[in-house]
């Protein structure tokens, strides 16, 4: 590459300094050469002016020739280099030196720079004076602008490889390495070749050596192929596993022969490492496709976190399976990490529920039972990470564990975190299946057990129609197997008749193209059916409808009840128009909402009248209307039926009593709509109850009399017993003691005959005394209490069972008849005690109450069954007839087994002035 440079001379005055042109026999030729050669020549005073410049030079510089000759070479030459050769050339005008050669820059006419290499030497008369300078320029600005490029490119390859993320190897032709970048000896793992001819035990083990890479640089080097090789081993420091994509290209000398082979690698780790994981994440997510189980993607989900962190050991662990209560299967080694954390899991869940660090198992987990196990086996500290779903709930935790002073960075916290995010969708996956699949289930059992036949059909372009499925009752119905049916279209299944009725329904449902529900009569040979047919389309995702459901539901049994409710209600309804009982049913505020003609009869008042109207508006406004209204609102805030008496008096014509039965009814939703209300009249029933309470009442005054004299009467003839005969007896045992006095001694025999009559005497009195008690105790003549301790006592002393007494503090007044009638209570229920209840205690108490007196006599014998006993049993219904004399009531309780008790309540005598 030719460049101009203008030759930079120091101005010298000498002798041999002139303006002639230049002497020389030839200096014809010597011109034509001058301007004829391939390089700029000039000729220059000593001082710098140009002399001569031939065509060359002029167009190097943008100048004519006269135009150089009225200027120097200093003052084109570019300010920088203005230095350049100042010292070199007085020498070589003295002739110290020959020639100099210098590169410089000169200024074009135009401004631009033109780079020269400048050759100088001196032209010397016969004396060796110096005369000029003869220069000779040589156009190189495209020559250096060529090698600044290549200078600088080499100093950028050089810089990139210095740099590089990448190792950039460089190996001869013999395989030595000649060149390695500053990554290769940042970077350990890569595989060291320093010569082929060199065995490995000669290589130093600061890197591993791989054989398949040497064989690899080998074969490159001996075929000049490139080259592209996966080299994977191990950092022998850390012994994490490294992976370096290299790529082997030959390098050639001017010869083209192979001069060697650069080696470029690319550290590969991460992105096997991502790979890696990207594999076992798509196991995870293929497990959860197909199988779902949790137990299943476990150990997939520890095999990822295993490539993410490979540094680390980890534990996982989740509370429950799903779909059950019970904690997965457990580890075999109860004592083992696993089992604990799963255990401390259950027991601790809250330390478990927010991601932290332990930074001292020892200290900051003492109390967890998985501490122990986890520093046995040489771990100092842990990352936990729970394990949550979308709703916040920690399903498990995740355990990254730490050894020594490892240093735990926040991507293998996003590690962890990742994999717990992998196991809560591994987990809600499982659950969602789980649940999917007792959904299937219980849809299966619905579908198979249902008594409305089911079918699902399938509907072609023709708009034809086939069986999909079918469930049991359809099958069961149609009397054909499950498998005759599926694939078949309507009219292989159905009789023709009924096959057409179900078409027609069917596409006119696909027209629709919407839900349709209807009835249709069905002829099926000689018997024929109701059917309420639910038909739903359903569309592809195309929009085309390509199923449709089929819910079909016999109803003849049920169209039959409904003619014969219809019936029923035809039936009701005339008995109802003909009833002799008035019936009226009415809203919950009152309203007439109907009546029948019996009521409308007794009201007096036509229907029209009285319909929609409320009670009050149509009854008397007086206090039995207003009790009617009071009992409807309680019917109905009940809701249970309720009976009432309503009384309508008049002034012409005679008391009537009604007997209501107001019956409330429930609408579908279980509220109160109507009430129902049934009218009896009871006018003659209650009059003929009131004579016979009238009756009755006399009757029980005659009663009342009759036994009051019979009292009276038994008094008297105890009493004459008692005083009379007692007298004469008593008197008759005294004359025949006397007799034994006087005439003893002198009749032998009177003494013994004495002594009988005396004993049959005694035996004489004993019976007037019991016939005189037995008619009426003498001991009642104190008093009902002394009567009761009396009766007591020999109710003790005779069956030999224990009897209690109690008596008030206070003694009780009571008239004769009250006290004769509590006795003759008291001593039936002994006596009924002592012959059937088969006691073993017995309690009496008499007291006196806030309204009157009560006397109770209770046993804990065996009891007897109440029910049809009062008709039959004189003294039980003579016991409650005496109660009822006194004003009172007799209440007798028993039941097999508990005892009986028989309790009189009479009420206080009202004074004589009230």
């Amino acid at each position: 590459m030719d460049s101009a440079v203008t030759a930079e001379v120091t101005p010298t005055q000498g002798a041999g300094e002139t303006d002639a042109p230049l002497p020389g026999p030839a200096e014809q030729d010597y011109r034509l050469a001058f301007d004829s050669a391939g390089t700029g020549l000039a000729l220059l005073r000593l001082s710098g002016e140009w002399i001569a410049a031939n065509q060359m030079l002029c167009r190097m510089l943008g100048y004519t020739e006269e135009e150089l000759r009225g200027t120097s070479f200093q003052q084109l030459t570019h300010p920088d280099d203005l230095h350049a050769g100042r010292d070199e050339l007085p020498r070589l005008v003295q002739g110290q030196r020959s020639s100099l050669t210098l590169e410089k820059r000169y200024l074009r006419k135009d401004g631009s720079v033109l780079w020269v290499r400048l050759s100088v030497g001196v032209a010397r008369n016969q004396k060796g004076e110096a005369l000029y300078y003869v220069s000779q320029f040589e156009d190189i600005s495209e020559h250096l602008a060529l090698r600044q490029a290549l200078l600088s490119n080499e100093q950028k390859y050089r810089s990139l490889a210095q740099n590089s993320p990448n190792i950039i190897l460089r190996y001869n032709r013999l395989g030595q390495r000649i060149y390695a970048n500053p990554e290769f000896e940042r970077i350990r793992g890569f595989p060291d070749v320093p010569s082929i001819e060199r065995t490995s035990s000669q290589v130093p083990h600061a890197q591993p050596i791989d054989e398949d890479f040497r064989a690899q640089l080998q074969h490159t080097l001996s075929t000049g192929t490139a080259a592209t090789q996966l080299l994977e081993s191990k950092d022998p420091y850390s012994g994490r596993a490294v992976a370096f994509m290299c790529s082997l290209t030959v390098e050639h000398d001017d010869n083209a022969d192979i001069s060697g082979v650069l080696v470029m690698a690319q550290n590969v780790s991460s992105l096997r490492q991502q790979e890696r994981a990207e594999n076992a994440r798509s196991a995870i997510f293929q497990v959860m496709v197909t199988d779902g189980a949790l137990q299943t993607v476990l150990p997939l989900l520890s095999t990822y976190l295993e490539v993410l962190t490979p540094e680390f050991r980890h534990a996982i662990v989740f509370k429950t399976e799903p779909g059950s209560d019970n904690q997965p299967a457990p580890s075999d080694d109860p004592l083992s990490i696993q089992a604990c954390l799963a255990a401390d899991l259950n027991r601790f869940p809250g330390f478990f529920e927010q991601r932290r660090l332990i930074d001292d198992l020892q200290s900051d987990a003492a109390h967890l039972s998985f501490s122990a196990p986890a520093r046995q086996a040489g771990y100092r500290s842990g990352w936990l990470e729970p394990v949550v779903n979308s709703s916040g709930r920690t399903l498990g935790v995740i355990v990254l564990f730490i050894y020594g002073e490892q240093p735990l960075h926040d991507q293998d916290r996003k590690y962890a975190q990742m994999a717990s995010h992998i196991g809560s969708i591994a987990w809600e996956r499982c659950a969602a299946l789980d649940s999917l699949a007792q959904s299937e289930r219980r849809y299966r059992e619905v579908f198979d057990h249902t008594q409305d036949m089911l079918c699902l059909l399938a509907i072609d372009v023709d708009q034809r129609l086939s069986c999909l499925e079918a469930n049991p009752i359809l099958c069961q119905m149609l009397a054909r197997q499950h498998a005759d049916l599926i694939g078949q279209p309507l009219e292989q299944w159905l009789p023709s008749d009924a096959a057409q009725v179900v078409e027609a329904i069917c596409q006119h449902c696909i027209a629709v193209g919407a839900p349709i529900e209807l009835d249709a009569h069905l002829p099926c040979g000689e018997r024929s059916y109701f059917i309420h047919f639910n038909l739903v389309p359903v569309a592809d995702t195309n929009g085309r409808l390509h199923r449709m459901v089929c819910i079909a539901r016999n109803i003849t049994d049920l169209r039959e009840i409904q003619r014969n409710e219809r019936a029923r209600q035809q039936e009701i309804g005339t008995l109802v128009e003909n009833s002799p009982d008035g019936i009226a049913r009415l809203s919950p505020s009152g309203k007439l909402l109907f009546i029948n003609p019996a009521l409308e009869r007794w009201l007096d008042r036509p229907q029209a009248r009285l319909l929609h109207k409320r009670l009050l508006q149509i009854l008397p406004r007086n206090l039995q209307s207003q009790l009617f209204q009071d009992a409807l609102i309680e019917a109905v805030e009940t809701g249970q039926p309720l009976e009432h008496e309503y009384v309508l008096g008049g002034r012409q014509r005679m008391q009537r009593v009604y007997h209501i039965s107001l019956v409330p009814e429930q609408d579908v939703q279980g509220r109160i709509s109507t009430v129902l209300a049934v009218v009896r009249d009871i006018s003659k029933l209650r009059m003929a109850e009131r004579r016979l309470a009238t009756l009755n009442n006399q009757l029980r005054q005659l009663m009342s009399s009759r036994e009051s004299a019979r009292e009276e009467e038994r008094k008297l003839i105890a009493q004459e017993i008692h005083d009379e005969l007692g007298q004469h007896l008593t008197a008759i045992r005294m004359g025949t003691s006397l007799l034994r006095f006087q005439y003893g001694e002198q009749v032998p025999q009177l003494s013994e005959q004495v002594t009988r009559l005396l004993q049959l005497i005694d035996q004489t009195v004993q019976v007037v005394r019991n016939i005189s008690t037995s008619l009426r105790p003498s001991i009642l003549n104190m008093g009902l209490v002394a009567a009761l301790e009396w009766l007591t006592d020999t109710f003790r002393q005779q069956w030999g069972i224990a009897c209690d007494l109690q008596i008030p503090r206070q003694p009780v007044q009571l008239e004769d008849a009250a006290a004769t009638a509590a006795f003759r209570i008291a001593q039936e229920s002994l006596t009924n005690i002592a012959r059937h209840a088969e006691a073993s205690r017995v309690r009496v108490s008499l007291e006196k109450t806030a309204v009157g007196w009560s006397l109770e006599i209770s046993d804990n014998g065996k009891g007897f069954e109440q029910r049809g006993l009062s008709g039959k049993t004189l003294g039980l219904l003579g016991m409650r007839e005496r109660g009822l004399t006194l004003g009172g009531t007799t209440h007798i309780s028993s039941k097999v087994g508990g005892g009986t008790t028989v309790q009189l309540k009479v009420p206080a005598p009202r004074s004589s002035d009230s």
